[in-house]
């Protein structure tokens, strides 16, 4: 039920179709903890699709996982917190997922930092499936949740005064998926990134 729940909230409030291998991933992840729950990880993405039923619809051709309709969005919105645990109001549900997101950035797994090749962050970016979805969209999903107060704590963690690793980790996915030409390592240009200068541009402090 966890699991399905999970996998719900993101098909139901994510900004962009997601792979069914980042949907699993968001299942088996726990954001309390702060790490992927290993006695739930699925051993085949496609689990899934079958946890979830007909609730959503699988594309064989692009490998991504949508909901089967949006009516089932309008049904989960619909649904009281205090009698169901698939209750998705808005703008909580995008609390839940700007936790999860940020969350998942801040993995220890992560505290080696931005790669030095291409080819090191695409390996990444397959074995952890929801991080490129997670380092693009938290942001979004902060301003959406409007309760930032709540996530400052991890805001901050993130987006220190001296840079760490998780947050430069961070910077390089989303630079490499902007329109900066070539491979960027953070730092690698002599300008040395700063949080706090990223946290005021977002508006987040």
């Amino acid at each position: 039920m966890v699991l399905a729940q999970r996998a719900l909230r993101f098909l139901a409030h994510s900004f962009s179709i997601l792979p069914v291998q980042a949907v699993a991933e968001a299942a088996v992840f726990n954001p309390a903890r702060g790490r992927i729950d290993q006695d739930e990880r699925l051993a085949d993405a496609m689990d899934i699709v079958e946890i979830c039923g007909s609730l959503t619809a699988f594309d064989v051709v692009s490998k991504e996982l949508r909901l089967a309709h949006h009516s089932v969005r309008e049904c989960l919105e619909q649904l009281d917190p205090r009698h169901s645990m698939f209750a998705m109001p808005f703008p909580w549900a995008h609390l839940h997922l700007a936790r999860t997101c940020l969350s998942y950035l801040l993995m220890p797994v992560f505290s080696v930092g931005a790669r030095s090749t291409s080819g090191e962050l695409e390996e990444l970016l397959v074995k952890f499936p929801l991080l490129e979805y997670a380092a693009n969209n938290w942001v979004e999903h902060v301003e959406m949740g409007l309760f930032e107060s709540e996530l400052l704590p991890l805001i901050l963690q993130l987006l220190t005064p001296r840079p760490n690793p998780q947050f430069l980790l961070w910077l390089q996915i989303i630079v490499c998926n902007s329109a900066h030409p070539g491979f960027y390592i953070p730092g690698d240009d002599d300008v040395k990134p700063h949080g706090l200068y990223y946290a005021a541009s977002y508006g987040l402090i």
